[in-house]
């Protein structure tokens, strides 16, 4: 497996360059991404009541990463991948002081997606959960009257929802901040 590692003082992302995928992230020496996971185009959250009969993201095995260093020490890291779903260009701009901007551009192959974006696995003990959006309890585009935006706090653990048939649950409209945290405090913030 060939890697591409990016470094500083503050941040160390490991790209698979086959794929564009990040292998591991390590921000401040704490582990971010969870068992290789990281962000990678998906179809996430089919349910059952979508009667969709096709599943997966569609992803070609291969796709390409390249890094260029910048005038200000910036890395800009550019991945693309195609699929039979959506092709996928994602640009990660590595900052010396520990931010990462991403730009991820999604280009359909398939009519009706619907719930695309990156998913990815982070490390289970960033289990507290801080966000700015609607809340406190789950909540959709047609529960949206129900759900005020603010800001709320929250565990992973916390946010299981017995449904009688469990589906996709969980769901919070409107983020536009999320913070996890581990239990020392530490973890990462997405805007």
């Amino acid at each position: 497996e060939a890697l591409l590692t990016v470094a500083n003082k503050a941040v160390c992302v490991t790209f698979d360059k086959a794929t564009g995928v990040i292998k591991s992230l390590r921000l401040d020496g704490l582990d971010v991404i969870y068992g290789g996971q990281g962000p990678e185009y998906d179809n996430f959250r089919w349910i059952e009541n979508d009667r969709i009969n096709y599943e997966g993201n569609g992803l070609e095995p291969t796709g390409s990463c390249s890094a260029v260093t910048t005038d200000l020490g910036n890395v800009v890291v550019t991945t693309s991948r195609n699929g039979s779903l959506c092709n996928t260009a994602i640009t990660y701009t590595i900052y010396p002081g520990g931010i990462i901007d991403v730009d991820a551009q999604f280009i359909p192959q398939k009519e009706g997606l619907r719930r695309t974006g990156l998913a990815c696995a982070i490390c289970p003990a960033l289990g507290n959960i801080e966000y700015y959006g609607r809340g406190p309890w789950e909540n959709y585009v047609d529960r949206d009257d129900a759900c005020l935006k603010g800001r709320y706090a929250t565990t992973v653990d916390d946010m299981m929802v017995p449904n009688t048939k469990p589906q996709s649950m969980g769901n919070r409209t409107d983020i536009r901040e999320l913070r996890m945290t581990n239990a020392q405090g530490r973890g990462i913030e997405i805007r």
